[in-house]
């Protein structure tokens, strides 16, 4: 089966992204989930590999979102803009629906196929396309990961956009293998100002 056999389309990706970033105006998850009326609350679950990051729950018409106490702040964030993207993806459509996240991995599987659009539509609402491409250019992609603030896997979300829309040519070295890993700590290069508010 072809690597993209369940790739989403990518105008469409795009197309949310961009709604989102107009509507937000690159608004961190704080305020999307005030404006959807989503509660947030953290929990501790847990510190191993397997634990769970996050979670979005629905029942009839309330939504709250959980967040792993363990995780550090910056990944507390991303994991959170995740959830906030299934809910504005309209994937929580019955009447009780929770998706449980543990890893960020990209899976070419239609069992994840929900989880890759969600992480599609958020490395794309808050990596800049052009800043993205510039920082590839000159340092690896660890480098740039740090320096934007989000993890590896992530912006590697973000590479396989630019590599579909063939904007990654003249990129070497560029690994779109994802090992996902949200317990470790990640060191954050941004001189006082993180992609993700």
């Amino acid at each position: 089966m072809r690597e993209d056999a369940y790739m989403l389309d990518l105008g469409k990706i795009q197309a949310d992204a961009h709604r989102l970033r107009t509507l937000f105006h690159g608004a961190g998850p704080d305020d999307m989930c005030e404006y959807y009326d989503i509660w947030c609350e953290e929990m501790d679950l847990g510190t191993d590999d397997n634990c769970i990051k996050g979670f979005i729950h629905r029942n009839s018409r309330c939504y709250a979102i959980i967040i792993n106490s363990n995780l550090p702040d910056h990944i507390k964030k991303i994991v959170k803009l995740h959830e906030v993207m299934h809910y504005c993806l309209g994937h929580l459509t019955g009447t009780v629906c929770t998706f449980e996240d543990r890893y960020f991995s990209y899976a070419n599987t239609a069992s994840m196929h929900l989880e890759n659009e969600a992480n599609f539509v958020l490395a794309d609402y808050i990596l800049d396309t052009c800043d993205t491409i510039e920082a590839l250019h000159s340092m690896p992609l660890e480098s740039a990961a740090s320096i934007f603030c989000v993890p590896p896997e992530i912006l590697k979300f973000k590479c396989r956009l630019l590599a579909y829309a063939g904007k990654l040519n003249n990129i070497n070295n560029v690994s779109l293998y994802t090992e996902s890993d949200f317990m470790k700590h990640i060191e954050c290069q941004t001189n006082g100002s993180e992609i993700v508010n």
